[in-house]
């Protein structure tokens, strides 16, 4: 199987388009890749929550997502150049709406429990009705992990395309070292907001990250499954 990505010759814009070749029966992995793919104008993916919002102007469902669950207070948590990617367009879409902002945080580098604890100890993320996490897998994992403890509401903004933890049930948690903890089960994030222009202007390392990511969920499937 070959898989191979076109850029534009803008890289501000790039298109990526998956090109599967095989000789046998496409495995999920292979079916879920060519299902994905981004442009500037939108994302088209499998549509595994109808909860999922998946344009340039995503955010403009916020208020409404908010609304459904009563919710006026929120804390934004994510990582720097992500809050810097995706907060414009979450404070735009809120203004002139009923629902305040009380706190943007930074959440640090890493799904540690001391960032997590963090998240749990914040005056502000203890008042929110809705907790909205912004930025990569461990940016989204310590908010999901916080959650648990806080029992809130969790949505999530992936900007980058590299794993799956904005729309999972599992979240990973890691010690000051970077050595494994082990694994929460957060409940799975309320709504998901992906921008693709946002996706598309982060670094391409994180697209052949989510490559190698979605290729790996057909062992992860079938180790699972497996074990009845």
């Amino acid at each position: 199987m070959v898989a191979r990505s076109t850029p534009a010759k803008n890289p501000q814009h790039w298109f990526y388009t998956l090109e599967i070749s095989h000789g046998r029966k496409p495995s999920l992995g292979a079916k879920y890749l060519k299902a994905l793919y981004l442009t500037k104008e939108g994302c088209y993916a499998h549509d595994w929550n109808e909860r999922l919002y998946r344009r340039r102007d995503c955010f403009e469902e916020l208020p409404g997502a908010l609304a459904e669950y009563g919710a006026i207070k929120v804390a934004i948590i994510g990582g720097k150049r992500a809050l810097a990617a995706a907060l414009p367009g979450i404070e735009a879409a809120l203004a002139g709406t009923d629902v305040e902002i009380l706190e943007t945080r930074v959440y640090g580098t890493n799904s540690t429990r001391a960032n997590i604890d963090k998240v749990v100890n914040s005056p502000a993320c203890q008042e929110a009705d809705v907790l909205i996490a912004c930025g990569g897998g461990k940016a989204l994992d310590t908010v999901k992990t916080a959650a648990i403890e806080l029992k809130k509401i969790v949505f999530t903004v992936p900007t980058i395309c590299s794993n799956c933890s904005a729309a999972t049930a599992i979240a990973v948690v890691y010690n000051d070292d970077g050595s494994l903890e082990g694994y929460s089960y957060p409940n799975r994030p309320a709504h998901i907001f992906i921008n693709p222009k946002i996706i598309a202007e982060a670094p391409a390392e994180y697209f052949w990250a989510g490559v190698g990511d979605a290729l790996s969920k057909q062992p992860e499937v079938e180790y699972a499954t497996s074990a009845g």
